[in-house]
């Protein structure tokens, strides 16, 4: 999907003691959540298509799903390529796993709201994948760093790394990415996204073309890759949301802080807390996709997204 449509999430970045290296939570595919018509991979930074089944599941299609075929551990995510059967008039419909957030009342391309905030200077992006190309239909597999630029308004490409593909894979095969840089500048956004037909965004593609992706990781040049995040899981419920909110954490802290950020990046508000579970005043939040992190000590131990809904 070469259109790259930009937004803001949450930060989430590790400290460690000699520098600080950025963590993205479930890289290994191997978390996901259930929804009445569908499951999406967890972890609060990826989004699906699949979010579309919700205007009409009769008209379209769950195109990600949990796969067993996995290169490691359990599961995977297999995208398809499919038909959203309009009256009179099918229609392609692509599947697309990407970190962000997909809004299922825009059209496309500007449906995909792609990408997360990030700092830091990965040197490789990897993971594992498989395709099954029909009629030399092309995958897209690619990551971009941005940062935002306050004069022109817009976010500069930091650096890339992509590829694309028409052979058929089909044993599990390493895509192994180099990232390269325009930039010295440190990044704010890393978008990343599959999709198993390129041009899917302009409706173009073929039927039944699947991506299997798993095990993603980046890596920096000091050779630290990383995979997963801290094993500190977060919640937020109910979501949608409308007055309040509650962010529910693993295991209990002392003196933690949850930080809510809009979608473009503005810190909203900001609450300390105690325990594992923190609720959070809304009322003064216009409807919307938020992002929080949640805060101990100055290290960021999760983070999640939750939607404020029409009062």
């Amino acid at each position: 999907m070469r259109k790259l449509i930009l937004s803001l999430s949450v930060i989430f970045i590790n400290f460690i003691q000699l520098s600080a290296q950025t963590v993205l939570p479930n890289m290994n595919m191997e978390e996901w959540v259930t929804y009445p018509r569908y499951e999406e991979p967890g972890g609060g930074i990826w989004t699906t298509a699949n979010r579309a089944v919700l205007l009409n599941p009769d008209i379209f299609k769950v195109t990600t799903f949990k796969s067993e075929d996995a290169y490691e551990g359990n599961y995977s995510a297999k995208i398809i390529t499919d038909l959203a059967e309009l009256p009179g008039n099918d229609i392609l419909q692509t599947g697309a796993l990407a970190t962000g957030y997909f809004d299922e009342l825009a059209l496309p391309p500007t449906n995909l709201k792609d990408g997360i905030p990030f700092n830091g200077h990965p040197y490789r992006f990897k993971g594992y994948f498989k395709y099954f190309s029909v009629n030399h239909d092309s995958c897209d597999v690619y990551s971009l760093l941005y940062k935002w630029n306050p004069s022109t308004h817009r976010r500069d490409t930091i650096a890339y790394a992509w590829m694309t593909d028409t052979i058929r894979v089909t044993e599990w095969t390493q895509f192994d990415l180099p990232y390269k840089y325009f930039s010295e500048e440190e990044p704010d956004t890393i978008s990343i996204i599959f999709s198993p037909s390129a041009a899917g965004d302009l409706f173009e593609g073929q039927v039944g073309s699947t991506l299997y992706i798993d095990d993603i990781s980046l890596e920096f040049e000091n050779g630290i890759e990383w995979k997963l995040m801290s094993e500190v899981v977060s919640k937020a419920y109910p979501n949608p949301a409308t007055g309040k909110v509650t962010i529910e954490i693993s295991d209990e802290i002392r003196q933690g802080t949850v930080v809510i950020y809009s979608i473009d990046g503005n810190e909203c508000s900001r609450k300390g807390f105690s325990g594992i579970k923190a609720d959070i005043d809304i009322t003064g939040l216009s409807p919307g996709y938020y992002q929080y992190q949640v805060i101990d000590n100055r290290t960021i131990l999760s983070g999640g997204s939750f939607i404020v809904a029409e009062r």
